[in-house]
């Protein structure tokens, strides 16, 4: 296979991958190793104080597939600038830096967090390869993450073996609405309340997945999907304890973090997961 290396500046790939975001729920990732199949090729990345070497059947592929799933492109220093607005995000991005929101398939990230409702990273993770070893493509590098039409014919109880539970029904109506009544290729060049909109006409697609999609399918910087976890630490840091509805976090968060708010809230997510019970 051929080999690159590439040298980005406040990038951690262990931080971006472990920290819930689509990739984690399916690729292999081995201390500062990471492997993944995707379009027929096979990407390799390994970090090593700083130096991302890259190996693939295609490094052309493998270069521009790492630079845009990990958002290689976008400038830290700005980024950290614009959400350092108080000490406990300073704190987070200190721990954390490095960590990138990535850019992923819309469909991946759909079906990722649709699974993930109510359910914990491991189990997400084995549903996840499930599909994948059902469903998924073969090529000669092992199998690929399904694409709408390779889940077509799916039934409920297929949905049920890979471990879906009551998530099953809303994949069958996600597999269905989007093959024929939502193009979602269609919704990359709209704003992130339309996206968000579309995508809640699915059942079980309510608003922190149709945030998710639209921060990690899209690339909609903006957009803040409140789960329990950021729920739990916006009230504890920002509100002194107080229970605050959904909408008044959102409008706090685009108040507070503006348009890098998803960077925001992806540091303050995985901050709160390993140090809640010292925020």
């Amino acid at each position: 296979m051929a080999q690159a290396m590439l040298k980005p500046k406040d990038f951690n790939l262990k931080y971006s991958f472990e920290s819930g975001q689509p990739l984690g729920f399916y690729a292999d990732f081995s201390g500062s190793a990471l492997s993944y199949n995707m379009r027929s090729h096979t990407v390799q990345a390994r970090q090593d104080a700083g130096v991302l070497n890259l190996k693939s059947d295609s490094i052309l592929f493998a270069k521009a597939e790492v630079s845009s799933r990990f958002r290689l492109s976008d400038n830290m220093e700005r980024i950290y600038n614009e959400i350092s607005t108080d000490r406990f995000m300073e704190q987070s991005i200190q721990k954390y830096r490095g960590l990138r929101v990535t850019l992923n398939d819309p469909w991946e990230t759909l079906v990722v967090f649709i699974i993930s409702q109510n359910n914990n990273i491991k189990r997400i993770r084995n549903s996840t390869l499930r599909l994948i070893e059902t469903f998924g493509r073969a090529t000669r590098f092992g199998k690929e993450f399904p694409s709408i039409a390779d889940f077509s014919g799916a039934a409920e109880s297929d949905f049920k073996a890979a471990g879906l539970g009551f998530r099953s029904r809303y994949m069958v109506h996600a597999v269905d609405y989007c093959a024929n009544n939502l193009d979602l290729r269609m919704l990359k060049n709209k704003d992130s309340c339309s996206i968000k909109q579309e995508l809640m006409q699915i059942t079980g697609v309510g608003g922190k997945i149709a945030d998710c999609v639209a921060l990690m399918g899209y690339g909609r910087l903006e957009a803040f999907p409140i789960d329990v976890w950021i729920k739990r630490a916006l009230e504890k840091v920002y509100f002194r304890g107080d229970a605050m509805s959904m909408d008044r976090l959102q409008d706090f968060a685009m108040d507070k973090w503006g348009k890098y708010a998803g960077y925001a809230q992806q540091y303050l997510y995985w901050n709160a997961r390993n140090n809640f019970s010292t925020i």
